[in-house]
């Protein structure tokens, strides 16, 4: 009887100190801050490279999907959906300091007209959106040192310094136009920020917040 009681106890004690580290390793992932150029997993397994982190706080901020949707989309079919938030910003000058982050309500926006034909590939429901202009703008000034990343975890960015190449964002300019960016030369990886009507089919990156924000996009 006291081998078994002192086996029984030796398993209850190894059981222990396996839910202690778990508990650590948990609590550690719970304190993760990020750098930009980092790779991020998400609860739900989905992977993002950091392009923005809060100057604030180093465990807030947002994350570029490793790969486009699949062809090329237009935001809507017909007339211009209701509920598009205007982005609040000019052509020119496009930087984090102008950034009203309009990209989730419109992406939303787009999706609940249903009337997006790339609604079927945005996993809103897990926090993935269209980037608003000043953050599309953010990954294409980020693509020289972000691209080997990508590509070593099978993504790939290339249209986004190859010449005439547009993304559309999810920033509404007037009436049926939406700010959209333009890819310059493969030397220069530069970008011009225009606008065009949302029924044209261009490439779409999608993004995502980590940090405090919930989860589940119905819950933000």
């Amino acid at each position: 009887m006291g081998n078994v009681k002192i086996r029984t106890m030796d398993r209850i004690n190894r059981f222990l100190s396996f839910v202690a580290l778990v508990l650590f390793g948990v609590t550690l992932m719970a304190q993760n801050s990020y750098n930009v150029g980092d790779v991020i997993v998400f609860p739900d397994g989905s992977k993002g490279v950091v392009c923005h982190v809060d100057a604030k706080n180093n465990k807030k901020g947002w994350a570029v999907a490793l790969n486009d949707l699949s062809g090329k989309y237009p935001l809507w079919n017909g007339t211009t959906p209701t509920g598009l938030t205007s982005a609040g910003v000019s052509n020119v000058n496009l930087n984090l300091s102008s950034w009203n982050s309009v990209g989730k309500g419109n992406t939303k926006a787009l999706i609940e007209s249903g009337r997006c034909p790339a609604a079927q590939e945005i996993d809103i429901f897990n926090g993935w959106y269209i980037p608003d202009i000043v953050q599309l703008k953010q990954i294409q000034s980020l693509v020289p040192f972000i691209k080997s990343t990508i590509e070593s975890l099978g993504g790939d960015i290339s249209h986004f310094f190859e010449y005439q190449h547009n993304y559309w964002s999810s920033s509404y300019s007037s009436s049926s136009y939406m700010f959209m960016l333009s890819m310059g030369s493969s030397v220069h990886y530069g970008g011009t920020c225009s606008t065009a009507s949302g029924t044209t089919a261009y490439y779409i990156r999608l993004i995502r917040n980590f940090g405090d924000e919930a989860e589940a996009y119905w819950m933000d």
